[in-house]
C-alpha cells in the first residue's frame, strides 16, 4: 500500500487517529481495514442527488444494447487533500500512517464517487451513473459501441480501471434497480418478488398464522382484505380440521400476487428513508426493503449445512449481510435503518471492530461499505422478514467473504499457542461441562427473551452474549478462550506460577482466558499465597496521629538512647517546650546508669507525669519499672521497630546527633551549641527555655537585662500556636496517606518481626489502647507487640494454613519438651548413679553425707 502511494507514514501530530483491524485472507495475505465508525459520526455529507426510478425508466426508454461497468478499487482512484488525509490517519505497531486515497468504510465515499464519476462522464451521451454502477446504453449496437468506446477512452485518460470479471458488454437486457430493461421497455425483476411468489404452502395452523400476519401487516394497502382472506381464516377456527385444498392454494396465490404488485409494492424513491427488515430462522434468512412501511423488494435464502451450525448471533448478522448484498443498488450510499429482533447485534454495531468476535469480524468488515443504523424490534412486529425466513426459497446464500471468513476464524483456533494434545484436553473438559453445554445451546439456538428465563448459573453471560461464539466446539469470548470449570484451578496455578501480584496476574489472565468471576478467583488465590504474603511490600503510610497537647511544661517527656563517636548518650525531651536534656552514659545502656541520669534531670526540672519510650532494653527491665513506680511516673511504651510512634524523642536524637557532628567537625564547644538551641525561638513559638522556665538563658552573645527577665507564656497562646502548627503539619503529612483498617482479636494476619524481615503468618491476640499497636502471636506461639504499619490483614481462608502450622509447631514443641524432660531425667539418674558410685557408703549401703560445714 505504501509502494502504491495509497498510504504514507505520519510523523507529525494529527487531530484524529483511527483504529485499524488486520485480517488474514485465504491466500495468506493480510488485509488492512480502517475502522472509521467514530469518524463517520462527524463527517458532513454532501448528499449528491440520485435519479428516481421514473427518471431512469425515461432515460433508458428505447435502448436496445447495454453495458455495465464496475470500477476496480474505485475508491483508491480518488485522491484526498491534506486535511482529509489527516482525518484518515490510523495507528499501527510500526507508527501512524494516513490514507492518501479514499479508504473503504467512509460513509460519504459512495456519493463522492458518484459525483466524481458523473463529472468525468457527464458530457458523454448514453451513460448513466448510479452510485458505483456505470451503465452505457444505445438504441442500436453501433451507437452503443461508439458510446462505450468514448467511455473507455475517457477512463484511460483519467487512469480509471474496470473489473473485467464483473463487467457485462453489449447485452440486450440488463437488471438495474429491481427492473429489467430491454428494447421492449422496463419490467419488474421477478427476483425481488420471487421470495413471495415461490413461497411454499403452509402445512399447519402455525405456518398459516405467520403468513396471514405478514398479509395483515400490509392490509392498509389491500382493498377488501377480510373478504380475500376469509377462506384461510376459517382454517384458524377452533374445532376445525386442518384441510389444505385447491381453493386455499388459489386464495393464497392471489394474495401473493397482490402484495407483489402496485400499489403495495412501491417504486424506490431515493428521497425517502429506507428500512431493511431482516430475520434468521434455524435454516433460512429473510429480508424485505421498505419505504413508508411499504415493501420495495422481498428476498429469502436457505442456509448451507455449515451456516446452520452458526451461533444465532452469527445467523442474525448474516441476515443483515444478506439483505445488504441482495439490495445493494438500493442501500449503497444511503442511510439505512436495519430492523433486527436480536438485541445483542445493536450493541455489536457500537463496538470498535477490534473488539468484535472473530467469527463476526469478517461479516462486519463487509458491512463497512454501508451506512447502517441497527435498532431492535421485537420479532412479533417483524411480520414480513420473519415469514420469509421460515418459508424460504430453496437456494443457498453464499456471502462474498465466505471462504475468507472460514479461514479467518480457523486462524484464531490454530493460533492458540498450545499443543494439539492440550487442545483436546480442553475440548474434552468443555464437552463434559454441563454449564458450557447449555451455553453452547444458547449460542446455537438463540438466547432466552429475558435474563430471568436463563439458567441461574449462566446469568453472568447475559450481558456479554454478543461476544460469545463457538470455534471447533470450543467457546470463546471475543478472542479469549472460555475455560471449563474442571480446569479453572489448573489455569489459576498457571497464571500465578510466577507469583506476580494481583494486578499483573489479572492483566495476564484477562488478555487470554475467561470464565465468570475469574478476577475474584485470581484475587483470592494471590491473597492466600503464603509465598506472596511473605515478600509483600510494606504497608502504605497512615495519616498523622499526634499526641494530645500537654497542659504545662515537663508534664510528659520522651526518652531515647543515642550512640555517637564511641559514646553513649541519654536524650530526654519535654513534649511541651521541646527542651532537650543530653546526658553521657559512662558505660553500656544499663538500667542503673539511665536511672541515675534521670534522677539528676528530674531533680532539676521536676518529676514528669508521663514518660514515653520505645519499650526496648533497658526500658522494659524490672529495675526500670520499679524506678518509675516508686517515683510515680506513668510509662507509655510505643510500638517496637516503629520510630515514628515516638517521633518527638526521635526528632531530638536527630537534632542532637547533627549538632554534635558539626561541633566535632568545627572543634567548637557542644555545650554552647546546646545552650543556643535551648535559647532559640522556633517558628511562632518562644524558645524552649522560655517555655520551660519562663525566661531566656544568658549566653556569650550580648543580651539586654529586659530579655533576661521572666515572662510567662499563657497556655491559650501556646495552645493556639500549637494547634495551627499541628494542623498544617497534618495536611502536608497526610497527602497520599491512607488509614489502614482496624484489626480485631482473632484476625489472621502477616507481620514483620523486624522492619527489614519477610512477612510471617500470625494472629491478632489483642488491640492496645493506642489503636495502632497490637499484640500478635506467630505460628510458634510467641507473642509480639507491633504497630499496624508492620501488619497486613489476610481476608481469606489462609487461617486454615496458619492453624495447621500452629498445630504442627505445637506438636513439635510438645515433642521437644518431652525429649528435654527425658534428657533431664536421664541426666539426673546418671548423676545419682555416678554420685552413688563415687560417694562413701556405710556397711549397710547407706550413703555417708559430709557435713555442710566441711564445704566452707
Amino acid at each position: 500500500m505504501s509502494k502504491l502511494k495509497v498510504i504514507e507514514k505520519v510523523t507529525y501530530p494529527t487531530e484524529w487517529v483511527n483504529s485499524v483491524v488486520v485480517t488474514v485472507k485465504k491466500s495468506g495475505q493480510l488485509r488492512i481495514c480502517l475502522d472509521p465508525r467514530n469518524l463517520n459520526r462527524y463527517i458532513v455529507r454532501e448528499r449528491y442527488p440520485l435519479k428516481s426510478i421514473d427518471e431512469i425508466r425515461s432515460i433508458l426508454n428505447g435502448a436496445s444494447y447495454f453495458s455495465h461497468l464496475d470500477a476496480y478499487s474505485g475508491f483508491w482512484m480518488l485522491k484526498l487533500d491534506d486535511a482529509s488525509s489527516d482525518l484518515c490517519t490510523f495507528q499501527t505497531p510500526f507508527g501512524r500512517y494516513r490514507y492518501l486515497r479514499l479508504p473503504y468504510g467512509i460513509n460519504a465515499s459512495s456519493e463522492i464517487f458518484q459525483r466524481v464519476m458523473s463529472d468525468i462522464f457527464s458530457d458523454i451521451e448514453g451513460v448513466l451513473i448510479f452510485v458505483d454502477d456505470i451503465l452505457v446504453f444505445g438504441e442500436t449496437e453501433q451507437i452503443h459501441n461508439q458510446r462505450l468506446l468514448k467511455v473507455m477512452q475517457r477512463a484511460r485518460e483519467v487512469n480509471l480501471k474496470f473489473n473485467k470479471n464483473k463487467c457485462k458488454f453489449s447485452v440486450n437486457e440488463i437488471c438495474f434497480l429491481g427492473y429489467i430493461f430491454s428494447k421492449e421497455g422496463a419490467k419488474v425483476d421477478q427476483n425481488k418478488v420471487k421470495a413471495i411468489l415461490d413461497m411454499p404452502d403452509p402445512t399447519n395452523v402455525k405456518e398459516l398464522q405467520r403468513i396471514l400476519g405478514m398479509i395483515n401487516y400490509l392490509g392498509p394497502f389491500i382493498e377488501n382484505l377480510s373478504d380475500k382472506t376469509k377462506i384461510l381464516r376459517n382454517l384458524l377456527k377452533k374445532n376445525t380440521i386442518w384441510l389444505w385444498d385447491e381453493n386455499c392454494s388459489q386464495c393464497l396465490q392471489s394474495l401473493k400476487e397482490e402484495i407483489t404488485k402496485s400499489p403495495i409494492l412501491v417504486h424506490y424513491n431515493p428521497n425517502i428513508p429506507l428500512i431493511l427488515s431482516v430475520d434468521s430462522s434455524k435454516s433460512a434468512l429473510g429480508a424485505v426493503l421498505m419505504q413508508n412501511k411499504q415493501p420495495i423488494a422481498y428476498s429469502s435464502k436457505t442456509l448451507t449445512a455449515t451456516q446452520e451450525r452458526y451461533a444465532q448471533i452469527e445467523k442474525e448478522l448474516l441476515a443483515i449481510q444478506f439483505g445488504c448484498e441482495k439490495f445493494h443498488q438500493y442501500v449503497y450510499g444511503n442511510k439505512v435503518t436495519v430492523h433486527t429482533d436480536h438485541k445483542p447485534l445493536v450493541y455489536l454495531f457500537k463496538k470498535p471492530l477490534n473488539d468484535v468476535p472473530a467469527r463476526l469480524q469478517r461479516m462486519m468488515l463487509s458491512l463497512q461499505a454501508y451506512d447502517l443504523n441497527v435498532i431492535y424490534v421485537p420479532g412479533k412486529e417483524m411480520y414480513i422478514s420473519d415469514t420469509l425466513s421460515r418459508a424460504a426459497l430453496k437456494e443457498n446464500f453464499i456471502p462474498k467473504y465466505e471462504s475468507d471468513l472460514s479461514f479467518h476464524v480457523n486462524s484464531l483456533y490454530s493460533n492458540l499457542a498450545i499443543s494439539q494434545e492440550y487442545k483436546n484436553k480442553i475440548l474434552i473438559a468443555t464437552n463434559s461441562d454441563k454449564d458450557l453445554q447449555k451455553l453452547k445451546k444458547y449460542c446455537l439456538e438463540g438466547w432466552p427473551v429475558s435474563k430471568n428465563k436463563m439458567d441461574p448459573l449462566l446469568k453472568y453471560y447475559w450481558n456479554i452474549q454478543g461476544e460469545i461464539h463457538i470455534i471447533n466446539d470450543l467457546l470463546f469470548k471475543g478472542d479469549k478462550l472460555i475455560i471449563p470449570k474442571s480446569m479453572q484451578s489448573e489455569m489459576l496455578r498457571k497464571v500465578h506460577e510466577g507469583h506476580q501480584g494481583i494486578n499483573k496476574s489479572l492483566n495476564l489472565a484477562r488478555s487470554i482466558i475467561f470464565w465468570p468471576n475469574m478476577s475474584a478467583d485470581i484475587k483470592n488465590l494471590v491473597d492466600q499465597c503464603l509465598i506472596c504474603a511473605k515478600f509483600k511490600p510494606n504497608n502504605q503510610q497512615e495519616p498523622l496521629q499526634s499526641y494530645d497537647i500537654t497542659k504545662f511544661p515537663w508534664q510528659q517527656v520522651g526518652i531515647d538512647l543515642m550512640y555517637f563517636n564511641n559514646k553513649n548518650y541519654l536524650v530526654v525531651t519535654d513534649y511541651y517546650s521541646k527542651f532537650i536534656e543530653l546526658a553521657i552514659l559512662n558505660s553500656q545502656y544499663t538500667a542503673s546508669n539511665i536511672i541515675i541520669q534521670l534522677k539528676s534531670i528530674f531533680a532539676r526540672h521536676g518529676i514528669p507525669m508521663k514518660l514515653v519510650s520505645d519499650g526496648g532494653p533497658p526500658f522494659n527491665s524490672a529495675e526500670f519499672k520499679s524506678f518509675l513506680y516508686s517515683w510515680d511516673i506513668e510509662h507509655i511504651m510505643t510500638s517496637p521497630y516503629h520510630p515514628k510512634s515516638n517521633g518527638q524523642a526521635e526528632s531530638s536524637v536527630k537534632i542532637m546527633k547533627n549538632l554534635l557532628k558539626k561541633c566535632l567537625e568545627s572543634n567548637t564547644d557542644p555545650y554552647m551549641a546546646l545552650l543556643q538551641y535551648r535559647n532559640t525561638p522556633k517558628a511562632n513559638f518562644p524558645s524552649p527555655a522560655q517555655l520551660l522556665m519562663s525566661r531566656n538563658l544568658r549566653m556569650h552573645i550580648p543580651i539586654t537585662n529586659k530579655k533576661l527577665k521572666p515572662k510567662i507564656v499563657t497556655f491559650n497562646e501556646y495552645k493556639n500556636n500549637f494547634e495551627k502548627n499541628r494542623a498544617r503539619s497534618k495536611i502536608y503529612y497526610d497527602r497520599n496517606k491512607k488509614q489502614l483498617p482496624l484489626l480485631q482479636p482473632g484476625d489472621y494476619i502477616t507481620f514483620k518481626k523486624m522492619p527489614n524481615s519477610d512477612w510471617l503468618p500470625g494472629k491478632v491476640i489483642k488491640r492496645l489502647d493506642c489503636q495502632r499497636s497490637y499484640i500478635i502471636e506467630d505460628a510458634e506461639g510467641k507473642r509480639y507487640r507491633r504497630n499496624r504499619f508492620l501488619i497486613k490483614f489476610n481476608c481469606n481462608d489462609s487461617c486454615h494454613k496458619f492453624d495447621e502450622m500452629q498445630s504442627n509447631n505445637s506438636e513439635e514443641r510438645d515433642s521437644q519438651q518431652r525429649n528435654r524432660q527425658m534428657d533431664t531425667n536421664n541426666k539426673e539418674l546418671d548423676k545419682n548413679i555416678n554420685f552413688q558410685e563415687n560417694c562413701n557408703k556405710s556397711r549397710s549401703g547407706r550413703v555417708i553425707k559430709k557435713p555442710v560445714k566441711l564445704n566452707l
